[in-house]
């Protein structure tokens, strides 16, 4: 496992609990402004745009937590939801607060939001994956 390199971090406040074992989940701000798991199956379209990555391990609902900031650029790590192919394009997985790839923004599924680009694989699940922090292409609508 890597290192976070050139990242921004900030802290937020947590609307859910983070359980140990959270760290490198990633993370969505709900209607509250206050930031939870991510899932790329959520009905509501703000839990699937990914903003940030929990920098610690855990949190109860209220907390401010340190989160690293997905606009800021840099190498961050984040927590896979399934296999990932070196230099594939990161989004939101169906499983909350981890990752899935796609082979290029053209794969990119309608309201897929991508965060960044693969520097390692991962063979499973729960593993933490490197990455280049960006946001690759426009959503696709």
């Amino acid at each position: 496992m890597g290192t976070y390199e050139g990242i921004k971090t900030i802290t937020m406040t947590a609307g859910a609990a983070f359980a140990a074992g959270s760290l490198h989940e990633l993370l969505a701000i709900d209607d509250s402004g206050r930031v939870v798991k991510c899932d790329g199956n959520a009905a509501d379209s703000n839990h699937r745009e990914p903003v940030a990555i929990l920098a610690q391990d855990m949190a109860s609902a209220g907390q401010a937590v340190t989160v690293v900031d997905l606009d800021a650029g840099g190498i961050a790590l984040v927590k896979a939801g399934g296999a990932i192919a070196a230099g594939a394009t990161l989004v939101a997985s169906n499983t909350p607060g981890k990752a899935d790839d796609v082979a290029d923004v053209a794969a990119l599924a309608a309201n897929q939001m991508p965060f960044g680009k693969a520097l390692e694989p991962a063979a499973a699940e729960d593993e933490i994956v490197r990455f280049k922090v960006g946001r690759y292409s426009a959503p696709n609508a």
